[in-house]
């Protein structure tokens, strides 16, 4: 068997196909935004979490089966400080992979209260208790839903 190309006059009508298939395949692709909520807790004290959400169609794993192999990257958190801040929390944390929203009806566990939503949800977060102000930075990595880093001013409110 061989592939040929069309004839010239259909060409135009067989490539819209095929970038009709692609654009729908990349749509389908794990997708991660990433939100950073800063709570004061006290004196020159914050609460800082980031929450990671993959608004794709696929895990950020690309495929469940990823999950499982070791060629998936992971989805991770790593937040560095000004020196004279102080952290508690670890500075660099490992979080689970996150589901996309073709899973909403067909997850591989199912919710125990409500049946038709997945057991694994969509969203992750880390969160540190940060003393003193200055400038925070957090890197994140959604497995193969992609990375980015966010930038936060700690300050004293007074």
């Amino acid at each position: 068997r061989t592939i040929r190309n069309p004839p010239v006059d259909e060409l135009e009508g067989e490539c819209k196909k095929a970038l009709k298939m692609a654009e729908r395949a990349r749509r389908a692709l794990p997708r991660a935004e990433a939100s950073v909520e800063v709570e004061s807790v006290g004196d020159d004290t914050n609460k800082v979490r980031i929450v990671l959400e993959n608004q794709g169609f696929l895990p950020t794993s690309g495929l469940h089966r990823g999950e499982d192999l070791s060629v998936t990257p992971e989805v991770s958190v790593q937040i560095e400080t000004d020196d004279d801040l102080e952290i508690d929390g670890a500075r660099q944390q490992e979080l689970d992979h996150m589901v996309g929203w073709g899973d909403l009806r067909v997850g591989r566990g199912r919710h125990p209260v409500y049946a038709d939503l997945s057991a694994e949800g969509h969203r992750s977060f880390a969160e540190w208790t940060i003393r003193g102000e200055g400038t925070v930075e957090i890197e994140w990595l959604a497995g193969r839903a992609g990375r980015g880093a966010e930038l936060v001013e700690l300050f004293d409110e007074d």
